[in-house]
């Protein structure tokens, strides 16, 4: 009877579903009623149904699975309803997601409905208005079921996609049919390929429709930030590739007021790999009436002369009038680039051809390349690190040259010139100190090429070298320290330093700090160097032994590090600040890596000398003394106590001289350090006294 039940009841909703009139259900006659409240009874008609099936025993015989309730059905019901119950819509959505994800579906239902099953659920989807990637995804379920035909492509593509295209985000569609076309082409039966060509038509020309250009903008903003990140990268020709892609047709009527830019800027790349021809063919698609343009065809012409002046010197009919006239027009023309490409030639042409043998002519053209150089580097948009290079080249070419005068006894010729490159060479430093980035070692070098430069002139020069010359060498020694020490530093921190590279410079940099005190210890014997220079000296001295103490912990070469210990100690150092020492005891107290022993002799000859100049600071002494004490107490040796005794000594004397003084004063010892003297004096007495009773 449940059985019977069941079916009628199942009946019954199916009827009221389709719409039977209602006296075939009741026998009460009825208004005729809309489809959702068809949809609405149908549902409750179901639940009834399925209510009765569960109460059932048998629930496995071939009788009671008739009656289980068809799915479609079910979830039709639940979404007609919904416009008067909207929880209907969640239970239709839920339902066909089921039905959709369950693999016995697929064996039950034939695959048009099951296809009716996924549209459904799309409808569901949108009348709940949830997002594009719900409906992506949703779309794709359709299209993975599908069988490719005509009818398929059609329904699909394009019938459904036509009438609900205007609820749709064009994102949306756009994306739908590229996931209808890429699957048409993947399939491995090949049954999708004769659809693929119509399914790209229907996208083109869906993208044709749509009006909003800030996508196809942000499309030609990309290909600019690839540009540009390969302009800066110098690899010109990609840079100029991505830049005429950015003029193609796509973005004519979007972007078109860009073009003759893009146009420039390939150019310029063209011109920066020298492929002049190329430049040439770019820059007459720009419109001639922006001078933009114009400037642009100038600056090619003008690395086009360059590049025709390198290639007229290797020609073996090449006469040297021929530069001297192109020079002419340049200067007259105010083209800087072009003349120095032009002087920095005729250069090579007297290297090649003479061997440098007129080394006045020689030096007096380097001294013109050098102004135009400067020139060129006070440009807004001059390029610093290429031109800073040059210059280094040319004064070191010019350092060459001098010295090979010097060698042949010509010095008298050029000692006028030579007087103007150091002082050039020094002033071109100091400010390339300020207005370089990133330029230390070329600062540096340059730096030495203007000691180097002053030696000449010191030796070569008849009369007396003025007394500031000698201010000039130390100053410029120091700061060409100084640079490689920076240098130094920035390739210590860097992941791509060469172990080798760093040990070569720090060599180097001893090698000069040495050279460098030797002349500090020179101004000694000078009468003419003021006080106030002599103090500067004296900080540049401080500096340079807490730079060679640096690096030689840093190498760890700790004998090297006593040697320069005890010459500081020595009477030529006499006037060495107190702060000097206290920086070299620091140094070594921090390096992990320092031996005790090493450690200990360096704060017994910084403590001795301190005590001999009577240059003391009450506080770091206590620490020192107790280190040195704590060492020779550890040795246990008669000769060592012997020796920490003395060295105690000192100490009581030094409380006695200050026993006036505040504790919170800096003159006074401090608090723990005089229990620490206590403390360990009485230790060690009683141990001795224990050792001679024993």
């Amino acid at each position: 009877q449940r059985e019977y039940l069941a079916a009628k009841v199942l009946e019954l909703g199916k009827l009221i579903l389709r719409g039977v009139p209602d006296e075939a259900v009741s026998a009460a006659p009825a208004k005729p009623r809309s489809e959702g409240k068809r949809a609405e009874a149908a549902v409750k008609w179901f639940q009834k149904a399925l209510w009765v099936v569960e109460k059932l025993d048998d629930a496995d015989t071939p009788g009671v699975k008739d009656l289980k309730v068809e799915p479609l059905d079910v979830a039709r019901s639940y979404f007609l309803s919904s416009s008067h119950n909207l929880e209907n819509l969640t239970r239709a959505e839920a339902t066909l997601h089921e039905l959709v994800s369950s693999g016995d579906v697929s064996d039950k239902t034939v695959p048009a409905e099951f296809q009716q099953l996924r549209w459904m659920r799309v409808a569901v989807l949108k009348r709940k208005n949830v997002d594009d990637q719900a409906l992506r995804e949703a779309y794709q379920s359709i299209i993975d079921g599908m069988t490719f035909s005509e009818e398929s492509v059609a329904e699909c593509g394009f019938r459904r996609m036509r009438k609900t295209n205007l609820h749709l985000s064009s994102l949306l569609v756009t994306s739908v049919l590229q996931y209808c076309l890429k699957r048409s082409v993947e399939l491995a039966d090949d049954s999708g390929h004769p659809f693929a060509e119509r399914l790209l038509l229907a996208l083109i020309l869906h993208c044709s429709r749509d009006q909003d250009t800030q996508r196809g903008m942000k499309d030609l903003e990309l290909l600019w930030q690839c540009a540009d990140r390969q302009y800066v990268a110098k690899n010109w020709i990609s840079a100029a590739e991505w830049y005429l892609l950015a003029t193609h047709g796509a973005f004519q009527s979007m972007a078109q007021i860009s073009y003759s830019k893009c146009f420039r800027k390939a150019a310029l790349c063209y011109v920066e790999a020298r492929e002049f021809a190329m430049a040439s063919t770019v820059l007459r698609r720009c419109p001639g009436e922006e001078a933009a343009t114009h400037y642009v065809m100038f600056l090619a012409a003008a690395h086009q002369a360059i590049s025709a002046i390198h290639d007229m010197v290797k020609c073996p009919d090449f006469n040297r009038d021929m530069l001297l006239l192109a020079t002419q027009l340049a200067h007259e023309s105010n083209m800087k680039s072009l003349l120095l490409a032009i002087l920095q030639a005729l250069l090579k042409t007297l290297q090649s051809q003479n061997g440098l043998a007129d080394e006045v002519e020689a030096v007096t053209l380097i001294r013109c390349i050098i102004r135009l150089v400067l020139e060129l580097l006070k440009e807004p948009a001059a390029s610093i690190p290429a031109l800073v290079e040059a210059l280094i080249g040319h004064f070191q070419t010019a350092l060459e040259l001098c010295k090979k005068a010097c060698s042949v006894n010509r010095a008298s010729f050029i000692l006028k010139d030579v007087s103007w490159l150091w002082r050039t060479a020094y002033n071109t430093a100091v400010s390339g100190c300020a207005d370089w980035d990133d330029c230390e070692l070329a600062v540096s070098n340059l730096f030495d090429v203007a000691l180097d430069l002053m030696d000449i002139f010191s030796k070569e020069s008849v009369a007396e070298p003025d007394v500031e010359m000698y201010g000039y060498k130390v100053y410029a020694a120091f700061a060409a320290i100084s640079g490689k020490e920076s240098n130094q530093a920035r390739l210590h921190l860097s992941l791509l330093s060469l172990t080798f590279l760093q040990e070569a410079l720090q060599k180097r940099i001893l090698t000069d700090i040495a050279a460098l005190r030797i002349l500090i210890q020179g101004s000694e014997k000078k009468s003419d160097i003021t006080s106030e220079d002599k103090i500067r000296f004296g900080d540049v001295l401080h500096a340079c032994f807490v730079f060679e103490m640096e690096l030689l912990c840093e190498l760890q070469e700790w004998g090297k590090a006593l040697t320069v210990i005890q010459n500081m100690s020595g009477k030529e150092w006499a006037n060495l600040q107190l702060a000097t020492f206290e920086a070299i005891a620091d140094i070594l107290w921090v390096a992990k890596s320092c031996p005790i022993p090493v450690l200990y002799q360096a704060l017994e000859a910084i403590i001795h000398t301190c005590l001999d100049r009577n240059t003391l600071s009450i506080k770091k002494f206590s620490r020192w003394l107790r280190t040195i004490c704590s060492f020779l107490l550890a040795h246990n040796t008669t000769s060592d106590r012997q020796k920490a005794l003395n060295y105690m000594r000192e100490a009581v004397a030094l409380l006695e001289d200050n026993a006036d003084a505040d504790d919170s004063s800096g003159d006074a010892y401090p608090p723990d350090e005089r229990q620490w003297l206590m403390s360990t004096s009485y230790n060690t007495g009683i141990e001795c006294l224990s050792f001679v009773f024993c």
